[in-house]
């Protein structure tokens, strides 16, 4: 995602043009990229077109790269999806696994779902999504993480006691507590999407911070 600032001079006409990545940045009449002494000046004005936040303060003047938190979102969704969104997929999928050897009535081995689930629930505390650049407003839909691994917990705990027992009440109570982890598992995806598109928005945002004379 990273581009290239280049500038490169214009032969006879001692017009210098500046690029980030392809896209020329314009400069203004009283503002422009000048060689002085065989090196090339390039106003801080045009970095702010490369996506630099640029602050002058006093006799200090701050760059500051505005599309990196945006980057960082990413990388943390990313993280998100990896460590929670794909586990409850496996979890569900070894699920629905357990349950075709029930009704065949086939040996049922719990083992790797026991497995998925422990992980599913260590991760829920930990979803790593506190450092999220908020966008627009509080991501709210990342705290439901608690909420679907312990519906799942409970879901699962069910699904074992109707193995043992045979009791319908506790395939009933299964399917109820699947029911909601699912629905929650739902609303953290929707706000994984909503996340990842908003910081993909701002990625690609054109605008100017600031304006230095």
């Amino acid at each position: 995602m990273a581009s290239t600032v280049a500038a490169q001079g214009v032969k006879n006409s001692g017009l210098i043009k500046v690029f980030w990545g392809d896209k020329e940045l314009t400069t203004s009449l009283d503002a422009v990229p000048r060689i002085i002494d065989s090196r090339v000046y390039i106003p801080a004005s045009l970095l702010q077109q490369a996506y630099i936040q640029v602050q002058l303060n006093k006799k200090t003047l701050s760059l500051n790269d505005t599309k990196t938190k945006y980057v960082k979102n990413l990388e943390i969704l990313n993280s998100f999806r990896l460590g929670f969104l794909d586990y409850f997929d496996q979890l569900d999928q070894e699920t629905v696994n357990v349950l075709t050897h029930v009704i065949t009535k086939e040996e049922v081995d719990t083992t790797r779902l026991l497995g998925l689930l422990e992980i599913l629930k260590e991760n829920a505390k930990h979803p790593g999504v506190n450092g999220l650049a908020i966008i627009i407003d509080t991501p709210d839909g990342f705290t439901h993480t608690l909420d679907c691994a312990e519906q799942y917990n409970n879901a699962i705990n069910s699904l074992l006691n109707f193995l043992k027992t045979d009791d319908e009440a506790e395939l009933k109570a299964f399917n109820s507590e699947r029911k909601k982890a699912i629905e929650s598992y739902e609303i953290l995806k929707n706000e994984y999407v909503r996340y990842i598109n908003l910081s993909l928005s701002k990625y690609n945002e054109k605008s100017l911070i600031i304006k230095l004379p």
